[in-house]
């Protein structure tokens, strides 16, 4: 009976020991299973608020993306009522406009700019008075668009092409794209028999004395037009305009009241310069001193054409010293090679002296 039960007690010692080490190992694989299905959790959980994150990010950039939109149609509506309000006023100064004759107005442009007074200095410049008819400017100042028909990223310093324009009044189109279309091209044919000798100059420094000639023989037209829109607290530094630019054209659209004080500046250098780049160059940020010679007033029916070399040019608006509701419109233009043969001329000079010319080919399109 005592060896049965030392048996007895030995088998199920075995049996015991046996499930002890099953129920351990079952109970490891339960922990280690939790502790899988834990991390699993915890990495679906991250995943879901990063989904989360990304859907609350979706979300607010369609609705960036819907108020822009919104904004724009906006926009453009104010644009459309302002535009249609403004044409059922002016039927009859559109009708007065459209009366008159396209070749009187450049005939008396090209007079203005053929007597203007020529003065060479600080850079070369006709300053002409009377530049078109008094009834054909009185149209121009009535066709100036409102600041709301202007692109509205900087409310001080608004550029408007007629090449670009969308939503304008029908007297805003028909006198800026006939300005832009012709009026630019028959101050460019004068200026430029004006002023050659200074272009020459010009060309002589930036591309060498052999290539004078070649470089003022290539077709100039003129390019790059646009109504600008200034406000006060407006500051141009002294600056040369864009490489390809041989002159510069600045009209004054002047309204009874404007201040005179508001035109532009020209400087003198205080050393030769050769821009650096084809884009606008500012003197000062290369240790050039700028000063101011000349100030031509703002004057209604005035422009100025100067040469883009040997002086800078700037303007300023001061808030202290207009109304605070001032509007200061002018109407610029560049005169200046075609692209495709400037860059043919460019590529004939030694490789060194091509650089400063690197991104001219981004004008192609003005």
């Amino acid at each position: 009976m005592g060896r049965l039960q030392q048996a007895w007690r030995r088998d199920v010692g075995h049996a015991s020991a046996k499930v002890r080490r099953e129920s351990s190992g079952d109970l490891n694989r339960v922990r280690t299973s939790a502790k899988e299905l834990s991390t699993q959790l915890q990495a679906s959980r991250a995943r879901n608020e990063a989904l989360e994150e990304r859907l609350d990010a979706a979300e607010r950039a369609l609705a960036a993306v819907n108020e822009t939109r919104l904004k724009a149609v906006e926009y453009n509506v104010r644009q459309l009522m302002l535009a249609s309000q403004t044409n059922d006023r002016q039927r009859d100064l559109v009708s007065q406009f459209v009366s008159l004759n396209p070749a009187d107005v450049c005939a008396h442009v090209s007079r203005a700019v053929s007597s203007a007074a020529l003065d060479p200095g600080p850079c070369a410049h006709l300053v002409i008075d009377q530049l078109f008819p008094p009834d054909f400017y009185e149209l121009l100042v009535q066709s100036l668009p409102s600041p709301e028909h202007f692109p509205s990223r900087d409310p001080i310093k608004m550029n408007l092409r007629p090449s670009h324009f969308k939503v304008v009044p029908a007297l805003t189109r028909l006198a800026w794209e006939f300005v832009d279309r012709d009026v630019t091209g028959t101050i460019a044919d004068v200026a430029l028999q004006r002023l050659q000798p200074f272009l020459r100059r010009r060309y002589e420094v930036l591309l060498g004395a052999a290539h004078a000639d070649a470089a003022i023989a290539l077709p100039h037209r003129a390019f790059g037009g646009r109504l600008m829109l200034r406000r006060p607290g407006y500051v141009q530094k002294p600056h040369l305009d864009p490489k390809r630019s041989s002159a510069t054209v600045l009209i004054y659209v002047a309204r009874p009241g404007d201040p005179e004080s508001v035109g532009t500046v020209l400087y003198s250098l205080s050393n030769p310069v050769s821009p650096v780049r084809t884009s606008t160059y500012y003197p000062e940020d290369f240790g050039v001193t700028c000063t101011p010679v000349k100030h031509v007033p703002f004057r209604p029916n005035t422009a100025v054409v100067f040469v883009n070399a040997e002086g800078a040019h700037g303007a300023e608006i001061p808030r202290e010293s207009v109304p605070e509701d001032l509007l200061r419109y002018a109407f610029m233009h560049y005169i200046g090679p075609e692209v495709p043969q400037l860059l043919e001329l460019v590529s004939t000079l030694p490789p060194p002296e091509q650089q400063g010319w690197l991104g001219l080919a981004k004008w192609e399109d003005d």
